[in-house]
């Protein structure tokens, strides 16, 4: 498993993590039933999906011309 594929299963995993933690306040928060929550898988693919894309070389590029860069070789970020 490549360095992205980790990084972007940790963060499918950290979603449905908060999804599941959050999941029944958000069903007696909102006006809807528990067979109405399958939306809450799409939720967990986007963020997955998201998350591969914003590791792409494009995203980097983008993000230096906005003055955001990935710090030094390292790993610290310059202040």
């Amino acid at each position: 498993m490549s360095d992205a594929q980790r990084r972007t299963a940790r963060t499918v995993l950290q979603v449905i993590l908060a999804v599941l933690v959050t999941l029944p306040v958000l069903v007696a928060a909102l006006p809807i039933e528990w067979q109405q929550t399958p939306w809450l898988v799409s939720v967990v693919a986007a963020a997955g999906v998201i998350a591969r894309v914003m590791q792409s070389d494009q995203v980097d590029r983008f993000l230096e011309q906005l003055g955001i860069g990935r710090g030094d070789a390292d790993g610290r970020h310059e202040a």
